[in-house]
C-alpha cells in the first residue's frame, strides 16, 4: 500500500493543481489577443476564411487550434475562457508530469516536487496570459529540453515516449517562426556532446521534421491568402510597432535572467544533493533553451511583457530545480526568494477598465461595433461575446505606417495601396453590417498628412461610408475614448452576396 501511494501521490499533487489552476482561471479577463484568437475561430467554424476576410498577421495554427475549444463553448453553452482554462491546465499538468519522469527522479518527492514547479512556472506565474503563444509554448517545451537533457546524460528513452513528447513540443515549436530556435539549440548541444555517436534518425527528430513538412504544406494549400494579402501588408507596414533595443531590454524580467544567471554560475560548485544523470544535465539544457527564447524575444523587437515569458519560466525552473538541489541554506533561501519574486514580476493579473467601456456598455446585445484604434480593444474582453465585431481586422495597426509616412511625405507605392486597401475595407464591413456604435479612438500626439492624425478624418476619405455616415449615424458625442457615432434606427446595408457572414 506504501509503495502504491509513494508512485500515486505525485500525480494526485498535479491532479489537484491543475483543477486549481482551472478554478482560479476560469473566470478571469484574458488577453486582448485569445479573445480574438477565438472570435476568429468561432467565424472560421461558420466557414469564414482566414486572411483573405480576416486580416490576421500571425500564421494559421493558433487559429486553427482554438477551433475545436471554441466549438466546445458553442455545443455546451461554456465560457470559451473557461474551457481554455481546463485546456491549457490540463496541457500544462500533462507537461509538468512527462518533465519530471524524463528527468528521471529517484524518489516520489522528488518527483512531487519538481512536477509542481514546473507546474507553478508554465501555468500559475503566466496565469494573466493563459492562452498566449509563448505560455504555449513553454508548457510543451520543457517536456523537450528534459527529453534532450536524458539524451545528452546517455539515458535511454522509450521511442514511444520521445515520439509523444515531440508531439506535443512541434505544437509549441510551430505557433511563432522564431520558436523553431529551441530545437535547433538543443541538437546542436546533443551533437556536441555525442559527436560521432549521434544520430538524426530518433523519433523526435522524425516527428518534428515531419510535422514541420506537413503544416508548411497545410499554410501553402490551405491559406494562400496569407502570402498573397497578409505578407505584403506586414512587409509594407509592420515596422511601425517596433521598438528600440533600449526599450526591449530595460525590462524588470530581463535584470531577472541576469540575476538567476548570476545565481546558476555562483552555485554551480556548490556541494549539491546526488539525482539522476538526466537531472544534472537539466540546467544546461534549460540555459539552452532560455536563451533560445531569449533571442526570439529581442528578434520580436516590441518589447511586450508577454513576449518574454517563455524566456523567464525556462529560467525559473533552472533556478527552482537549482535551490532544490543545492545543500547550503543561504544559497537554497536566495533561489527561494528569487521564485517567490517571480509571483510579483510575471504579469500580474490586474485588468484596467479601458476608456470605450462605458460607450460599449450602451450596446444592446447582438448589435455590431466598429471601433477604429491602432490597438486592440475592450471589446474582446471576457463577457462582451454578445456584440459582434464587423471589421475583418483585429485593429488598424498598420494605419499607424501610414500616417507617419504621409507626415514625413514618404508614401511608398506599397503603403499607397494598403491605404487604398484599408479604406475599402473599412467601408465595406462598416455598410455590410451597420453597427450601433461607430467609435474613432483618439489618438494624442500622434501626425498625420494635415498637422494631428485622426481616424475619422483618415477613414471618411471614402466617399461611400462618409455618405452612408451622413445618412444613418447621428452627430458625433465626444468622449474620452475618442468620436462615437450612434446609429439612427436600422440602415439598409451592402447586399449579402457582398458580405461575409459574421457569426
Amino acid at each position: 500500500m506504501t509503495r502504491l501511494s509513494d508512485k500515486t501521490y505525485p500525480a494526485i499533487l498535479l491532479a489537484l493543481a491543475m483543477l486549481g489552476a482551472w478554478w482560479a482561471l476560469r473566470d478571469m479577463v484574458l488577453p486582448h489577443d485569445v479573445g480574438w484568437q477565438f472570435w476568429t475561430a468561432r467565424q472560421m467554424l461558420g466557414g469564414t476564411e482566414l486572411y483573405a476576410e480576416i486580416w490576421e498577421v500571425n500564421p494559421p495554427l493558433w487559429f486553427w487550434s482554438a477551433m475545436p475549444l471554441a466549438w466546445v463553448a458553442e455545443q455546451t453553452g461554456a465560457p470559451w475562457g473557461a474551457v481554455l482554462a481546463g485546456a491549457v491546465a490540463g496541457l500544462g499538468a500533462l507537461c509538468a508530469g512527462l518533465t519530471a519522469h524524463l528527468l528521471g527522479p529517484r524518489s516520489a518527492m522528488e518527483r512531487a516536487v519538481w512536477g509542481l514547479l514546473v507546474f507553478a512556472m508554465t501555468v500559475i506565474l503566466p496565469a494573466s496570459q493563459t492562452g498566449q503563444r509563448e505560455p504555449l509554448a513553454l508548457i510543451v517545451s520543457l517536456p523537450y529540453a528534459a527529453l534532450i537533457a536524458r539524451r545528452h546524460a546517455g539515458v535511454a528513452v522509450p521511442g514511444l515516449l520521445a515520439a509523444g513528447v515531440a508531439l506535443l513540443a512541434a505544437y509549441g515549436f510551430a505557433l511563432k517562426h522564431y520558436f523553431v530556435a529551441v530545437p535547433l539549440v538543443l541538437e546542436l548541444w546533443l551533437i556536441a556532446r555525442q559527436r560521432g555517436a549521434w544520430r538524426p534518425w530518433r523519433p523526435e527528430v522524425a516527428v518534428l521534421a515531419g510535422l514541420a513538412a506537413a503544416y508548411a504544406a497545410a499554410v501553402v494549400v490551405l491559406t494562400p491568402a496569407f502570402f498573397s494579402v497578409i505578407l505584403p501588408m506586414v512587409e509594407a507596414a509592420y515596422f511601425s510597432s517596433q521598438a528600440t533595443l533600449v526599450f526591449t531590454l530595460v525590462k524588470p524580467y530581463v535584470l531577472f535572467w541576469v540575476v538567476a544567471g548570476g545565481f546558476l554560475w555562483a552555485t554551480r560548485k556548490l556541494p549539491l544533493r546526488a539525482v539522476s544523470p538526466a537531472a544534472e544535465a537539466a540546467i544546461p539544457a534549460l540555459v539552452l533553451t532560455w536563451g533560445a527564447f531569449a533571442l526570439g524575444y529581442v528578434l520580436q523587437s516590441r518589447g511586450w511583457n508577454y513576449h518574454s515569458i517563455a524566456a523567464t519560466g525556462t529560467m525559473g525552473v533552472a533556478v527552482g530545480l537549482r535551490a532544490w538541489r543545492v545543500e547550503a541554506w543561504p544559497a537554497r533561501a536566495i533561489g527561494g526568494a528569487m521564485l517567490a519574486a517571480l509571483v510579483w514580476l510575471m504579469y500580474p493579473y490586474n485588468p484596467r477598465p479601458a476608456p470605450e467601456e462605458p460607450l460599449l456598455d450602451r450596446v444592446a446585445p447582438g448589435e455590431g461595433v466598429f471601433i477604429a484604434d491602432f490597438n486592440a480593444g475592450a471589446i474582446w474582453r471576457r463577457g462582451r461575446e454578445d456584440l459582434v465585431w464587423v471589421s475583418r481586422a483585429y485593429s488598424l495597426w498598420m494605419v499607424q505606417a501610414i500616417t507617419a509616412a504621409e507626415a514625413e511625405g514618404r508614401v511608398t507605392p506599397a503603403l499607397a495601396r494598403l491605404r487604398g486597401e484599408v479604406l475599402a475595407a473599412t467601408s465595406q464591413d462598416i455598410r455590410c453590417h451597420p453597427p450601433q456604435l461607430i467609435l474613432f479612438k483618439a489618438t494624442p500626439g500622434t501626425r498625420g498628412a494635415d498637422g494631428a492624425f485622426s481616424f475619422e478624418a483618415f477613414l471618411l476619405r471614402d466617399p461611400a461610408l462618409r455618405e452612408f455616415l451622413a445618412a444613418h449615424y447621428g452627430p458625433a458625442e465626444r468622449a474620452k475614448a475618442g468620436t462615437a457615432y450612434w446609429r439612427r434606427g436600422t440602415a439598409a446595408g451592402l447586399a449579402a452576396s457582398a458580405c461575409r457572414t459574421i457569426r
